[in-house]
């Protein structure tokens, strides 16, 4: 007697929803596919408003989100961003709800390289000097790059806007660490502000 396969009786929503999801997985893991970043939002029901989301990319405003209860988790990167939002400093003026429920490892630094040229040396220098350097971070501006960095700079008693206040210039541009190097070496831009900093 030949035996068959058990039937799967999943409800259709499960099978929809798991295909996709693993659609949703194998287009962000293509090389040359663009759309990356990922929100989640699972329903009771179809066209309801409420669920819970799952916001998949890196930004601080993730944070946010979850504060306000707009969505149920978030991913941030670099975790000072949640250690921020959670003690209530730096760019939060007081402590949000969240929690850290797992950490994804990875051997990622935040840098700040600057030409020798400059003659600069520290933070410090900057401020002391009001120095109008021409600085190169990852973009947009609401990415956790350009926040952490305004944040190092407000420790040392300036902020970004005051180094174009003194004539320099602050654009955030893609994460093409190697593009960016070039330009410093053409002297087109100073200074480097980045994050997964391994090589």
């Amino acid at each position: 007697m030949t035996e068959h396969p058990p039937y799967d009786f999943s409800p259709p929503v499960f099978i929809r929803s798991r295909l996709a999801l693993e659609v949703a997985a194998e287009l962000a893991g293509m090389a040359d596919w663009p759309y990356l970043r990922a929100d989640v939002q699972l329903r009771a029901r179809d066209f309801d408003t409420e669920g819970f989301t799952i916001f998949g990319t890196g930004s601080a405003d993730g944070m946010d989100m979850v504060g306000a209860g707009e969505v149920g988790m978030a991913m941030i990167n670099p975790s000072a961003v949640l250690t921020m939002a959670y003690r209530g400093t730096g760019p939060y003026s007081a402590p949000i709800d969240v929690r850290a429920i797992t950490v994804s490892p990875s051997y990622d630094q935040i840098a700040l390289g600057v030409l020798e040229s400059t003659g600069i040396t520290s933070f410090d220098d900057i401020a002391a000097q009001h120095y109008p350097l021409r600085v190169s971070i990852r973009g947009p501006r609401e990415n956790s790059v350009a926040l952490v960095a305004d944040e190092m700079c407000k420790a040392h008693g300036f902020t970004l806007d005051d180094i174009v206040a003194w004539g320099g210039r602050v654009n955030y541009e893609p994460p093409l660490p190697w593009a960016r190097i070039l330009r410093v070496e053409h002297i087109e831009i100073e200074d480097i502000f980045d994050e997964a900093v391994k090589q």
